[in-house]
């Protein structure tokens, strides 16, 4: 068995990033081969690419994927990337879509009847224990 990590510093970043449909999926790629081109801790070869990975239910789904030369500063130069890649889309109108829903409840009728008999005045004393409404003696 060979544990090909240590045999050089060289690491592999892969960022995740889903953006609304819509967007247009050259210009989501160009942005991130851009942004990863213009780190200086990213290697030219081998060079960045991108995966158009899923079709999500909520967003396009791609990959950035970049080399580094140094696997020591593999958390901050990930971190960088992802923070210049939200700078990168807000600038060019690229979104990134949030998890978000919506519920209808259908029916309504039977709830309706519910809340209405138990907001009614009781139609008559029950002796307690479970009931509905307690019975009480009001003195005068």
């Amino acid at each position: 068995m060979k544990n090909w990590t240590f045999r050089n510093n060289v690491r592999r970043l892969a960022i995740p990033v889903g953006v609304a449909y819509g967007s247009d999926p050259h210009e989501v790629k160009a942005v991130l081969l851009k942004v990863a081109s213009s780190n200086p801790d990213v290697l030219k070869r081998p060079e960045p690419a991108v995966t158009l990975d899923e079709f999500a239910t909520a967003s396009v789904n791609f990959t950035l994927y970049a080399f580094i030369a140094d696997i020591t500063k593999t958390g901050t130069v990930r971190t960088e990337l992802a923070m210049t890649i939200l700078t990168t889309f807000a600038q060019a109108g690229i979104v990134i879509p949030f998890g978000q829903t919506e519920v209808t409840i259908q029916k309504m009728d039977w709830l309706r009847e519910i809340i209405a008999s138990y907001a009614a005045p009781p139609n008559a004393q029950h002796a307690g224990n479970g009931s509905r409404t307690a019975s009480y003696a009001i003195a005068k």
